[in-house]
């Protein structure tokens, strides 16, 4: 079946296996992303089945609290709403007050700060497929500090994430290949980081043939313009009857260059020594060319 690459990311998230302390590491952004209080009851909304089993395993894993599910349909998609039917001390910290100085405090381990963010990315994150003309990532919310708090904890890993306003939304971004492959690692989504960097891979390989197809077509322009130069120089010479000017190497030389007018200075000097039986060098031949082009100053004074 064919899916969206931002589908398969978060497919392989899902499938990931945490600890209890990783648990509530992405219970926190869960949390602080997608849940609201109604009067004495937190709302969770999502419109994937898949990650609202897993916050619900999530929650009867560590805090266990009564839930309720329930499935509908909005606007033509599948929504999820699971109530939190009693009332919990970290919930209160966590959804109303915004707390990220406790947040710091719950995240104090590498590993924590990647399950933190990997439900970011379940929650509030997209990705474009590899093969789309840009690479880009993103993570939306609609809470400034919020934003500044997934910021930091992702530049935490050395990363370089950058945030802008969209719509009245604050919008984490990736754009660079290697940053956004980088944090597909850090949050688990291994195989499809591998399948981002084989697409990167092939693009660099393409981009590096066209460079050496540009650099081989100036080459071969250049090699062609410095040729018909040096060929209406010795025409000239020819036309002159000036050839007696010269000895009979430099004759030779000429006369090697204007028969093979499309080669370039190493093919000239390889061509030149299988026709004379010599070994000179290029440089050498280069240097003997010149000085035999030089007779059209004395041609015309």
């Amino acid at each position: 079946m064919n899916i969206s690459f931002n589908k398969e990311v978060k497919e392989e998230l899902i499938q990931q296996k945490v600890s209890t302390d990783e648990m509530l590491a992405e219970l926190l952004a869960f949390w602080s992303l997608a849940t609201k209080k109604y009067e004495d009851t937190y709302v969770f909304f999502t419109s994937s089945l898949s990650i609202a089993r897993r916050f619900i395993s999530n929650l009867n894993n560590t805090i266990k609290p009564v839930t309720k599910v329930t499935k509908y349909q909005s606007d033509g998609k599948v929504k999820v709403l699971v109530e939190l039917l009693d009332s919990n001390e970290l919930l209160e910290r966590c959804v109303l007050k915004n707390d990220f100085d406790h947040f710091d405090f719950l995240l104090n381990s590498d590993d924590l700060k990647r399950s933190f963010l990997r439900a970011v990315f379940l929650t509030s994150g997209s990705i474009n497929s590899p093969y789309s003309l840009k690479y880009h990532l993103e993570i939306v919310t609609k809470n400034s500090s919020l934003a500044l708090f997934i910021q930091r904890v992702i530049n935490y890993f050395d990363s370089n994430c950058k945030i802008t306003v969209r719509k009245k939304n604050y919008v984490i971004y990736l754009k660079n290949s290697t940053g956004i492959s980088y944090f597909l690692f850090l949050i688990g989504a291994n195989n499809c980081a591998y399948k981002l960097e084989d697409e990167i891979i092939r693009r660099d390989m393409i981009a590096s043939k066209i460079r050496i197809s540009n650099v081989g077509v100036a080459n071969d322009m250049k090699t062609i313009n410095s040729a018909s130069k040096q060929i209406a120089i010795i025409d000239e010479i020819y036309k002159s009857n000036a050839t007696h000017l010269l000895s009979e190497e430099l004759q030779n030389i000429i006369k090697c260059r204007k028969e093979n007018n499309t080669l370039n200075l190493r093919e000239l000097t390889t061509q030149y020594n299988l026709i004379y039986g010599t070994s000179i060098s290029r440089t050498t031949f280069n240097r003997k060319l010149n000085k035999a082009l030089s007779i059209k100053e004395n041609i015309i004074d």
